[in-house]
């Protein structure tokens, strides 16, 4: 697998999480709420994007499979908002989120399959 796709792998996950985070806090501020509280998404994505940095020096498939770790929870954490009391606008929005993220999630799950089965160069 070429460095170059993984980088594509990688900066479209980067700006499908800046898509999120750009949206949800464009709903919290137009709903007159605060993202910058304590475990927002920003803090949870500074703390994803040192986590990937950590990860980026293995292999590939170390990364891709970190990858996946990470679009877990965030998706766990969604689905849980999903449980609490919010308007309905805000549920749907949530539930966009996660489809997207879920689409993405399956994506890694296919190319670390890829990854597992072709022998490296």
């Amino acid at each position: 697998m070429s460095h170059e796709h993984l980088k594509n792998v990688f900066e479209n996950g980067a700006k499908l999480h800046n898509t999120i985070i750009s949206e949800l806090s464009s709903y919290i501020a137009i709903n007159e709420g605060s993202a910058n509280s304590e475990g927002t998404l920003k803090g949870k994505t500074t703390q994803i994007i040192g986590q990937l940095k950590t990860v980026i020096q293995h292999t590939d498939y170390t990364l891709v499979r970190e990858l996946q770790k990470i679009e877990q929870v965030t998706n766990s954490k969604f689905e849980m908002a999903l449980n609490k009391n919010l308007p309905r606008d805000a549920k749907s929005l949530i539930g966009k989120q996660i489809m997207r993220l879920k689409n993405n999630h399956d994506h890694l799950i296919n190319l670390e399959y890829y990854l597992e089965n072709t022998p490296s160069d």
